[in-house]
């Protein structure tokens, strides 16, 4: 993990006092590198693999803490939007069973999200309970995958039953 994030930082780095003396942003000064940090992580499924395992390691031990202080079995399905490997529902899922979930990304993300699930995953039936969707993440299109289940929608100002 710490290989692939310097490839995507330590070129930029390079350009860090230009940007902030010149106020522009540093991505446009390393050739290749124009688009965001992880539309960089995403030009090779190699990367993107080892990113995900990464991710799926950090996400999933801060979830434990999480999923032991706050009771996620009040709701039936649980929808991440940007959740790419799916560490968060994965930690959610096996304790609380009864929960769904959906994990909303990009289209270039589900299959090494797909793998990289089947493989972290501790117990295949959580697995079994997760789907992915990759349509354009809007607010709309989550609001209507959860009533569909019958599930709950988060707003900033907290959750809403549907």
């Amino acid at each position: 993990m710490l290989g692939v994030i310097g490839k995507a930082f330590y070129p930029l780095a390079g350009h860090l006092i230009d940007g902030i003396r010149e106020n522009t942003s540093i991505w446009d000064k390393v050739p290749g590198m124009k688009d965001t940090y992880y539309s960089s992580m995403y030009r090779d499924e190699d990367t993107l693999r080892t990113f995900m395992a990464g991710m799926f390691g950090l996400t999933y031990v801060s979830t434990q803490e999480a999923v032991a202080r706050f009771d996620f079995g009040r709701f039936r399905h649980i929808v991440d939007l940007g959740g790419a490997p799916g560490a968060f529902l994965v930690g959610v899922c096996q304790k609380f069973e009864q929960v769904r979930g959906t994990i909303f990304d990009l289209p270039t993300v589900e299959k090494v999200s797909n793998e990289t699930l089947v493989r972290m995953a501790i117990d295949s039936s959580c697995v079994g309970s997760l789907r992915f969707a990759s349509e354009n993440v809007r607010q709309p299109v989550a609001e209507r995958t959860l009533r569909e289940d019958g599930g709950s929608v988060r707003h900033a100002g907290g959750w809403q039953r549907s």
